[in-house]
């Protein structure tokens, strides 16, 4: 199977790829980064009195920051770092709403004899569920269901750290029915991207503890 991309999750962050920190390529991979996540990885507790009780200082710097707002910069090569801001407030956030803050990063490669990585997925796990963000397996070892492999072990980590389902998304013209062999079912669609007769599909599979 080719490389497959996912929408981010809603938690915190893992450092950006290094494809994430140049321009995006076109998307030969699925669930793409549909800007809502990153792996749930969390890198430190901040208390809800320490968040809800903001200080003179802090005070003056939302107003300042409210001032630099009037001078929004779009940017299409973000620095990792920067990125990354942004997913673990967004994780602090999800976290102190939920009261669930056991997000982990889930990553798996397959290396040759040179290191070099030639299969491989990455993903999180965060309140109960697993999420494939990408996938990949290089061409030469496509067909020898390597990517069922990672699937399954990623599956077997996620179980393990206490979820009940997995969750991903791919492109119609990708692996949708890999994933269906797989025990995945369609939760839903996006129809129209990035082709008008591509479209875009939502995966569940429920996990057995």
């Amino acid at each position: 199977m080719g490389c497959r991309r996912a929408s981010a999750p809603p938690c915190p962050s893992t450092r950006a790829s290094p494809a994430s920190s140049r321009k995006r390529s076109s998307p030969t991979t699925t669930s793409s980064r549909a800007g809502t996540r990153r792996p749930a990885c969390r890198r430190r507790r901040r208390s809800a009195s320490s968040s809800s009780m903001p200080t003179r200082s802090t005070r003056g710097s939302n107003e300042a920051a409210l001032r630099m707002a009037e001078e929004i910069r779009i940017e299409d090569e973000p620095g990792r770092g920067d990125v990354a801001v942004l997913d673990d407030r967004l994780y602090e956030f999800n976290a102190a709403a939920t009261g669930v803050d056991d997000g982990r990063s889930l990553a798996i490669f397959v290396r040759d004899d040179e290191g070099t990585i030639v299969a491989g997925l990455h993903g999180w796990t965060w309140g109960g569920t697993g999420f494939v963000q990408a996938i990949w397996v290089h061409s030469t070892l496509r067909g020898h269901g390597l990517g069922s492999r990672l699937i399954a072990a990623a599956e077997a980590e996620a179980v393990r750290r206490g979820c009940h389902q997995m969750h991903l998304d791919t492109h119609s013209y990708q692996a949708p029915a890999f994933y269906r062999r797989l025990g995945y079912e369609a939760i839903g669609e996006l129809p129209g991207w990035p082709g008008d007769k591509d479209v875009r599909i939502f995966f569940r599979k429920r996990l057995a503890g």
